[in-house]
């Protein structure tokens, strides 16, 4: 056996750049990508774009203090993420059989081939205008686009009587759409003294448009855990799915009130959607969203004679991510499994009738579901990521060093968030086209890098 893989990208490009008096830029290129992941009736995929600039400066009625610029494109783009041989039916070993007194091993195909599968395509569209004024000390951009992805590249259901549960398939369209902001700016420009500040905001808005006439795609299966969430025409893609808790019962009689008889004081309530007087895989809903609201990003660079501190703050709002961990420190495979503290102390109990997680007592009789709002954690922060302190020391002479300086850097220095796994940026998938979640990811490095520069 062996894990050796590979695949060929063979493309081409063509691009044309035409300028008019200075101040109009026009600009057109032609893409043809050709990938050894996709069917054999769809190896190529052709991607256009087009772009025109307008140097508004350069006309007489704009103010010379005002440095303007009006940018408009269109353009086409390609996704090929799907890894190797997932058009073809590759073969897999299968069961075993007997003939003539003998054992005989079998293969069976892994999956339905697919020579139609093709490229994944974007086309989107920007608006933006760059900006410059006070000769210069404030300077920035702000950006409109919106995103349509068309042929998504998506394993669709199917029914199992075909000997499999689905097929990757090109189907359905999401559309994304946001702002972007960004700003630069020179606060202060004296002798001894500069700082200079850059700031950035972006706003993005997700959701799942067509999906191949199907109400909705159940999906992001975990170890243990099951699906996680669902893709749902007028929704963020991959938002997360499962049952809403709405407190713990406390007494025997909000029991036998409720939709859970079988249910104990310690236990979660969990919300009957439908009001079928059941606790079922109906009362499922949206918890929550794997993108954010916004991002933002400051930096600043401050200089005093020969001191320079650079520094980088991140912020994302409005996200949320399924914490595995804490489905396991909720719903224990064993008594072993470690446990988030936060859960195991602010757990209910009887001298704790106010706890936020249930009881701990018997946890595979809760019912409902693993995937719920007690393990979809808001993960929002603001992280100060990295900052930098040098110092250029001052030389009586040069004749050995022309200059000599020492520094220090220090990444992931501070993270706020009310997450109560490791990292709320974590991705058990990385940046694939599939549901986000955390699984016991390893932390960030909280690192520091002393160093000394010369130059001779």
């Amino acid at each position: 056996g062996s894990s050796k893989e590979e695949n060929t990208l063979l493309s081409y490009l063509g691009r044309a750049n035409y300028t008019l008096n200075n101040k109009y830029l026009f600009t057109a290129s032609l893409r043809a990508d050709g990938s050894s992941r996709f069917g054999a009736n769809n190896k190529y995929g052709y991607f256009p774009s087009a772009a025109f600039a307008w140097k508004m400066s350069e006309e007489e009625f704009i103010p010379d203090a005002l440095d303007l610029k009006l940018r408009l494109s269109w353009g086409k783009t390609g996704n090929q993420e799907i890894g190797n041989y997932t058009s073809l039916s590759t073969l897999s070993n299968g069961g075993q059989a007997v003939f003539n007194n003998a054992i005989f091993s079998s293969t069976q195909p892994s999956r339905i081939a697919n020579p139609n599968l093709k490229w994944e395509t974007t086309t989107q569209s920007n608006i933006g205008l760059d900006f410059g004024l006070a000769l210069g000390r404030i300077s920035g951009s702000v950006d409109y686009f919106n995103k349509n992805t068309n042929d998504l590249l998506l394993n669709l259901p199917i029914p199992r009587s075909t000997g499999y549960t689905s097929i990757l398939t090109n189907v359905g369209k999401v559309q994304n759409s946001g702002i972007e902001l960004q700003l630069n700016s020179t606060n202060v420009n004296a002798k001894d003294f500069r700082w200079t500040t850059s700031f950035n905001i972006a706003a993005i808005k997700n959701k799942a448009v067509e999906i191949g006439g199907l109400d909705q795609i159940i999906t992001g299966a975990l170890d243990n855990v099951g699906n996680s969430a669902i893709i749902k025409p007028g929704e963020p893609i991959f938002s997360y799915y499962g049952y809403k808790i709405t407190g713990i019962f406390n007494t025997k009689e909000e029991v036998a009130a409720s939709a859970q008889k079988s249910s104990k004081p310690g236990y979660p309530i969990f919300q009957d959607t439908n009001g079928d007087g059941a606790i079922t895989p109906a009362d499922q809903v949206i918890l929550g969203k794997p993108f954010p609201d916004f991002t933002a990003g400051l930096g600043n660079e401050i200089s005093y004679k020969g001191f320079n501190l650079n520094f980088f703050i991140q912020a994302v709002q409005g996200v949320e991510n399924i914490n595995v961990q804490a489905i396991q420190s909720m719903y224990p495979a064993n008594f072993r499994r470690n446990k988030f503290r936060k859960q195991f102390l602010d757990r209910w109990s009887p001298t704790n009738p106010d706890g936020k997680y249930p009881s701990g007592v018997s946890p595979s009789a809760y019912g409902g579901g693993k995937v719920n709002n007690l393990t979809i954690e808001d993960a929002s922060f603001i992280r100060l990521r990295t900052a930098t302190l040098s110092y250029n020391i001052p030389l009586k002479t040069t004749k050995v060093f022309q200059n000599l300086g020492v520094y220090v850097t220090a990444q992931n220095l501070l993270t706020i968030s009310n997450y109560i796994g490791w990292d709320p940026e974590a991705s058990l998938r990385g940046n694939s086209s599939a549901a986000r979640a955390d699984d016991n990811s390893y932390p960030l490095t909280k690192s520091f890098l002393f160093g000394l520069t010369a130059g001779f």
